[in-house]
This record gives structure tokens, C-alpha cells and sequence, in this order.
């Protein structure tokens, strides 16, 4: 939420000065859409390899929940420092390259909503978990 409110600034504080010219700051907009990339790639690797290798099946559902919380964290922070760099870029450079990326990562982002069916089925929960997931 916060990274959003801070790109809607930024945009709105440098509506005159935003300018497209992939020659200019190349560097940084191609280290922005790396560090992008890198976090789209390695966000949910992480989040797996954290469920999978904490996560048993005789675990009780407040054990799992506390893994998954820890899982999402990591892949929420990681998506949000990506998206973060590419609005100080912005804030910095007022070129619309960085508003792409972030934009982008925003709408990723707010993918990565937590349902409760996608924590049911990340979880593998059982049926009477699921139904006290559910429940609360």
C-alpha cells in the first residue's frame, strides 16, 4: 500500500517533468528491470523452498500458518524492495521507463492478494483444516 501511495506522489509531483528516452539512463533503467526480473524470478522460489522444507503434513494448521507467514513476507518484501527502487529512480530521474517497471510491479504484486483457497492449496491442507481456515 505504501509503495502504491508513493508512486501516485511521485507521478503527480513530476506530471511536467517525465520525459521517454531509452538512451538516457540506460544503466539505471536497466538495472531497475533486472533487479525486477530478479525479484519476479526468486520471490517465488523462495516462498516454495520455505513452505516445502518447513511444512509437514503432521504439522497443525497454527504451525503452517506461521510458515506461511514467514514464506509471504519474504516474497511480499522482495517484490516490494524491487518495486521501491524503481520509484526512487523515478523520484530521482523522472523517466517513464521507471514507471513502467513499477507499474508493472504493482500489478504483481497486488496478485500476490493471500485468498483463502490459494493458502489452502500452498499449505496442502487437509479438509478439516481448510474448513477452520475458513472458520477464521
Amino acid at each position: 500500500m505504501g509503495q502504491m501511495v508513493f508512486f501516485i506522489f511521485v507521478m503527480v509531483m513530476h506530471k511536467d517533468k517525465l520525459f521517454y528516452d531509452l538512451e538516457k539512463n540506460r544503466m539505471l533503467w536497466m538495472l531497475a528491470l533486472g533487479i525486477a526480473v530478479l525479484a519476479l524470478v526468486l520471490s517465488p522460489i523462495i516462498y516454495y523452498r520455505i513452505l516445502y522444507h518447513r511444512i509437514s503434513d503432521t504439522d497443525t494448521l497454527p504451525e503452517k500458518m506461521k510458515h506461511w507467514g514467514t514464506a509471504s513476507l519474504v516474497r511480499f518484501a522482495l517484490m516490494e524492495g524491487a518495486t521501491l527502487f524503481s520509484v526512487i529512480l523515478l523520484f530521482i530521474t523522472s523517466h517513464l521507463v521507471f514507471a513502467y517497471i513499477a507499474a508493472v510491479m504493482l500489478m504483481l504484486f497486488a496478485n500476490l492478494i493471500p485468498l483463502t483457497s490459494r493458502i489452502a492449496t500452498d499449505l496442502r491442507l487437509t479438509r478439516s483444516d481448510e474448513d477452520l481456515l475458513m472458520k477464521n
